[in-house]
């Protein structure tokens, strides 16, 4: 079922744009058209987020609306960083996959990023990530368009359920190079990372397995709860960890040696496949248990309903959990629990709907992944 290698190990590519226009998130509607444009008012095509033909691709800007903008003339070159959505895994996977470029030839001019919902740099743990890197004080996220002399757009090195390149990994490396004291590699306890605290997308009877690993010695860990420096220390010191697929799983991307890894997903997961690549790029000695259905489906936000029997067996079968490590429970409980779950999260839905409001992006860890 997981036989195919998404590591990539031919060269990524590297296109410079002369005179490129970058539109600036003035431009973008929706999802929007983020992008660079050569004089002419033509795409470059590989600065468009890579994506599986199932996800709504990205659009461009026509030529005649390129050439009716007034970009600023910025005279030096830039590199274009890519599509930068504020959420936890979007900006671990997409935010940082054309940054191998600009870490590998030491480029020092200023790193542009779209974003249509506003400055990302207002949330801490972005901040923290790029200066990690080094690279915080160069980035830009323009709102008005832009004219560079040359526009460096480099290949993304982290393709959306598609493949990745080792190269995508350097820029997690540097990052935590910058710790100090520097953590040592599994030498802690494996931990769980929890999804019970978050408010969306919420697996109901998540709190079992929570007690199953912990009578197994993991340490519950609630990711979005914690600094991003304590959750760097935690991964690259946990020999072993577990979790539900989602936002915090990504942080495996901080682990500098192979691990055990055991990714519990849903019984429709598309995006299993992420998590592989991660998996497959670090060496991760990696299980995958189906953990969660949605019976009542309310779309990607869930409620989401344990699958204790099922993943109480596999994990069983794998010789994660031991029969012992079960906790006895109330299936009406966990079945009236999930009922109102339902109720509840349609309610909001609906209610979205009649006040025509959007999804907030302040909870990083909500709904996010991927």
């Amino acid at each position: 079922m997981f036989s195919t290698n998404y590591v990539r190990s031919t060269e990524l590519a590297l296109e410079g744009i002369q005179n490129g226009v970058i539109p600036g998130g003035l431009r973008h509607t929706d999802m929007g058209a983020p992008g660079v444009y050569w004089p002419s008012g033509e795409p470059c095509l590989g600065s468009r987020l890579a994506q599986t033909p199932e996800l709504r691709p990205h659009s461009t800007l026509s030529t005649s609306d390129v050439l009716a903008l007034k970009p600023e003339r910025v005279s030096g070159d830039a590199l274009y960083a890519g599509y930068l959505k504020p959420t936890f895994g979007h900006v671990l996977v997409e935010g940082t996959s054309r940054l191998w470029w600009a870490l590998e030839r030491g480029f020092d001019g200023p790193i542009i990023f779209d974003c249509p919902v506003g400055n990302p740099l207002r949330f801490p743990y972005i901040r923290r990530l790029l200066g990690m890197m080094g690279l915080l004080e160069r980035i830009r996220v323009p709102r008005d368009p832009l004219r560079f002399d040359r526009v460096y757009v480099p290949e993304q090195a982290y393709k959306i359920r598609t493949e990745v390149h080792p190269k995508f990994h350097n820029a997690f490396r540097l990052a935590v190079d910058t710790l100090t004291p520097k953590p040592r590699a599994n030498t802690g306890r494996p931990i769980y990372l929890s999804r019970t605290k978050l408010t969306r997308a919420l697996i109901v009877g998540e709190y079992l397995a929570e007690q199953a690993f912990e009578r197994a010695g993991f340490q519950i860990v609630h990711p979005q709860l914690l600094e991003l420096d304590e959750q760097i220390r935690l991964i690259i010191q946990a020999p072993a960890v577990a979790g539900f697929i989602g936002s915090a799983m990504h942080n495996l991307l901080f682990g500098m040696c192979p691990k055990q890894t055991i990714c519990l997903h849903g019984t429709r997961d598309k995006n299993l496949s992420n998590f592989i690549m991660i998996d497959q790029l670090l060496g991760n000695d990696a299980t995958y248990v189906i953990g969660a259905r949605n019976e009542l489906a309310l779309g990607h936000g869930g409620p989401y309903l344990f699958d204790h029997e099922r993943a109480f067996d596999l994990l069983e079968q794998a010789g994660i959990l031991r029969r012992k490590c079960r906790p006895l429970f109330s299936r009406d409980d966990l079945t009236r629990a999930y009922t109102a779950e339902w109720h509840r999260r349609k309610k909001i839905i609906q209610n979205r709907k009649q006040s025509k409001t959007k999804l907030s992006t302040a909870d990083e860890y909500a709904d996010d992944d991927i």
